[in-house]
């Protein structure tokens, strides 16, 4: 005989394995220090690429101006204003991500944490369950025994 809510149980967790699956991996397999990190370098990259290919458009764009005016002391200030632009907005780009992906990881330690407890309701179904059969078992065998 199927125990009706052992059978619900379970279709609830496999339900919320395939929804919550993308989480449950991400807060089962790092850290939080390790998960927040390496997205904040992929972000430092990303940021990097973009930030070098905007500068490049831009140079592509006033190509002609830049190379008329071309003098040291010039240079020395735009490189120094760009250098202030990229650290400017690469810190509050990466204190975005990190906040971001804290909040992510939280979230899916507390969705972690409710599978685990669901498993273990489960866990304990079952034993529940075993522990019934022998109890039933052995009232038989003691049942069989004293009528003879």
């Amino acid at each position: 005989m199927l125990d009706e809510e052992r059978v619900k149980l379970m279709a609830e967790i496999a339900v919320y394995e395939k929804k919550q699956h993308r989480e449950l991996k991400m807060a089962g397999n790092y850290f939080k220090s390790d998960y927040v990190g390496s997205h904040m370098l992929k972000s430092f990259v990303i940021y990097t690429m973009g930030f070098c290919c905007v500068l490049g458009i831009l140079f592509v764009y006033r190509a002609d101006t830049i190379l008329e005016n071309l003098s040291f002391d010039g240079w020395e200030s735009f490189l120094f204003l760009c250098g202030g632009i990229y650290l400017a907005g690469l810190v509050s780009y990466l204190l975005l991500v990190r906040n971001l992906y804290k909040k992510r990881y939280e979230k899916a330690a507390r969705a972690m944490r409710l599978y685990i407890a669901k498993l273990k309701r489960l866990e304990r179904r079952y034993e529940f369950q075993e522990k019934k059969k022998e109890l039933a078992k052995g009232e038989q065998k003691h049942g069989e025994s004293a009528h003879l």
